[in-house]
Order: C-alpha cells, then sequence, then structure tokens
C-alpha cells in the first residue's frame, strides 16, 4: 500500500469504504518512527479519498508522548478503527497504555463508532463507547476448528 499507492488503488478499487493501514507505534520505538508511522497512515487515508473512497481512519498511539501527534488529522465524530491484536492478556502495562490512549481518542475525536479489530480487550470497551468488534482471521480460524471437536 505504502511503497506502491497507485498500485494499491487497483487492489482496493473493488471497494466503496477503506480502513486506512495500521502502521504500528510500538512504545519502544522512537518518537520519529511513530510520528513517521501516523504520517503514512494518514497519507495514504487522504490519498485514498482524493481518489473517491469513503476512508475510516484506524487509530493508533503508543505512550502518552505519542498523544501530541497520533490523533492530528483525525476527524471528529464519524467512524474510526482500532487494532488490539498487540494487546496481550500478560501485558498489564501494555493493556493500561491501550486504554488510556483509547479514552484519550474517544476525548479527542468523539467518534460515533470505534471498529474493534482483533481478540477481545480484557476489558469492556463497549461501557466507553459504541463499538463494533471485527475478529482477528486466525481467531475465525481456531473458533471453527474448535467447534468441529
Amino acid at each position: 500500500m505504502w511503497s506502491y499507492p497507485k498500485r494499491a488503488l487497483e487492489t482496493i478499487g473493488r471497494f466503496d469504504c477503506v480502513i486506512t493501514p495500521d502502521f504500528s507505534l510500538y512504545r519502544d520505538w522512537p518518537l520519529a518512527i511513530q510520528l513517521w508511522n501516523t504520517y503514512r497512515n494518514r497519507w495514504l487515508g487522504a490519498w485514498w479519498f482524493s481518489h473517491g473512497f469513503q476512508v475510516i481512519p484506524s487509530v493508533n498511539w503508543s505512550t502518552e508522548a505519542s498523544y501530541e501527534f497520533c490523533f492530528e488529522g483525525l476527524p471528529v465524530g464519524g467512524s474510526v478503527a482500532v487494532a488490539t491484536m498487540e494487546i496481550h492478556q500478560a501485558d498489564s502495562l501494555g493493556q493500561r497504555l491501550f486504554l488510556s490512549g483509547f479514552k484519550e481518542m474517544l476525548r479527542r475525536c468523539r467518534p460515533e463508532l470505534v471498529l474493534v479489530y482483533g481478540q477481545g480487550f480484557p476489558g469492556k470497551l463497549e461501557e466507553l463507547a459504541s463499538i463494533k468488534r471485527y475478529p482477528h482471521r486466525l481467531t475465525q480460524v481456531h473458533q471453527r476448528i474448535n467447534s468441529r471437536k
């Protein structure tokens, strides 16, 4: 998507609505790389929008230091998407950072709907916002396998 954005238009051309790619903001990465990944996310969203797509921005953050830029360029209201694949139950710091950023995103963006992609976050996000969940592909595969046993 990033390296060949014109070619990506062909790939996503069959869709009316797209979600911007989730370029990770890992908490142990330098802020410059996190800023670069936020820029790439927003640039692709603007590029796709300029080509007639309805775009739902994916939003991510790392620590409070990323709040200075990670919510920039996002619309107020509407829908946003967040991924929970990197939130592990054994990582209590990761859970706290995710929840803190989630609340900050809600405060700044006031989304009407949050699309959550990934396994269930160990907490009740539905108590904070209107949520629509989409399980990770591997979660769906595991569920199908287990239902056959």
